[in-house]
């Protein structure tokens, strides 16, 4: 890829050329006994998880996907843990599509700590572990506040955002449909909140939805080894009722 960074659907900016050549590190527990385990896009954990519609949500959400070696082949249909959890296989007609994260809770999947993630597949396996930031807090708007489209608003939090990752902090604001648990795409750029503490925007035009879904992503430190890529992300998250 020609340009330095692309926009991804969590709602960060991935400084591609940056990460790939990081070489943020690791814990020395990491393993690559065959398999390279690849968390590329992060693993989230989310506050008030969305737990109704077509795509609920677990306690984490995650794209991730294991391959031999250093990553460069196929994607394989190992069998995957996170904290000792077992994450189920998503398949169609028997082609493995990846892991379900919304069908599994995660144990001691915290702010501050640790998530360890497991590939095992024939007499190969590797090992990941992704170190998790410290808590942050949205302390305003108070969550189900009530505005108006255009209304100016202030959204601001306690807990450091900056971490060993050239990923930055932002905040994402889309339309939500509590009933059926659905999002919606919004006209609203993602605002990138390096170094801040609050961060204030207009709200946009709904769509047709009743509330907005503001969430703060805040990615903490990268992993970048022989054992995989990738790294654990807060995703806190507040309602905003329209009048």
């Amino acid at each position: 890829m020609s340009r330095s960074r692309f926009r991804v659907t969590l709602g960060f900016t991935f400084m591609v050329g940056t990460a790939l050549n990081a070489g943020c590190g690791g814990a020395s527990s990491n393993t690559n006994d065959g398999l390279y385990i690849n968390a590329a896009l992060g693993v989230r954990l989310i506050q008030s998880p969305i737990t109704t519609g077509m795509t609920p949500e677990g306690n984490l959400s995650a794209t991730v996907s294991v391959a031999r070696q250093n990553g460069q082949g196929a994607q394989i249909a190992a069998i995957l843990t996170v904290n000792g959890v077992e994450v189920p296989k998503q398949e169609t007609l028997g082609v493995f599509l990846g892991y379900d994260f919304s069908k599994v809770s995660v144990p001691n999947a915290t702010a501050g700590g640790t998530l360890t993630l497991h590939a095992s597949f024939e007499t190969y396996s590797g090992e990941l572990t992704l170190h998790c930031p410290s808590e942050v807090i949205i302390t305003a708007p108070a969550d189900n506040s009530q505005s108006a489209v255009g209304d100016s608003v202030t959204v601001s939090w306690n807990g450091a955002l900056g971490h060993a990752t050239p990923i930055r902090p932002d905040i994402m604001v889309r339309g939500f449909k509590p009933a059926s648990g659905s999002t919606t795409g919004l006209v609203f750029a993602d605002r990138i909140v390096t170094g801040k503490a609050r961060d204030t925007f207009a709200l946009p035009d709904l769509q047709g939805a009743p509330e907005w879904l503001v969430d703060l992503y805040v990615p903490g430190d990268l992993v970048n080894d022989e054992a995989g890529f990738g790294f654990c992300m807060l995703d806190r998250r507040i309602h905003i009722v329209s009048k």
